[in-house]
């Protein structure tokens, strides 16, 4: 190899280093001061013995290089650890909490008046049937299904 691109590998790799090192020092700098990226996330309501499960409606917030929020419900058998994530979407935030309800053996009702967007949900949890009653989606499409494949 010619000595010219030696040298230019060479001052490529340290620019390459440089860089890295400083946007390693700009992310203290924003850790240091509260504006590193972040995600926090809170439990917004638990609903615990619904015909033996229990749910819960969680809200995580993402910040730093721009902002990002998400609201999140689970399930769980009674006295089960495991929670499996049944519905996600991105929240309005002056519209209620999704409300949860098993009408009948086999079936869990989520209901949320409106969405900006859906994630991802599951039509299929434990053998029961998980229906959802959306009044509005602001920008439909995209959402990934979890229901395993059989």
């Amino acid at each position: 190899m010619s000595a010219f691109f030696l040298k230019l590998i060479r001052k490529v790799l340290m620019l390459t280093a440089w860089c890295a090192g400083m946007l390693g020092l700009l992310y203290g700098c924003m850790f240091v001061t509260g504006h590193a990226p972040a995600c926090l996330t809170e439990s917004k309501k638990t609903i615990t013995g619904l015909s033996g499960f229990d749910f819960e409606i969680s809200e995580t917030d993402c910040t730093g290089f721009g902002s990002d929020a998400s609201m999140s419900v689970f399930a769980w058998q009674e006295k089960d650890w495991r929670r499996t994530l049944l519905f996600k979407f991105d929240p309005v935030y002056y519209v209620d909490l999704p409300r949860i309800s098993v009408p009948e053996p086999g079936k869990i009702h989520i209901a949320v008046s409106w969405v900006g967007s859906i994630f991802s949900r599951r039509y299929e949890w434990r053998g029961m049937r998980i229906e959802y009653e959306i009044g509005k989606i602001d920008y439909p499409g995209g959402e990934v299904v979890l229901d395993e494949k059989k």
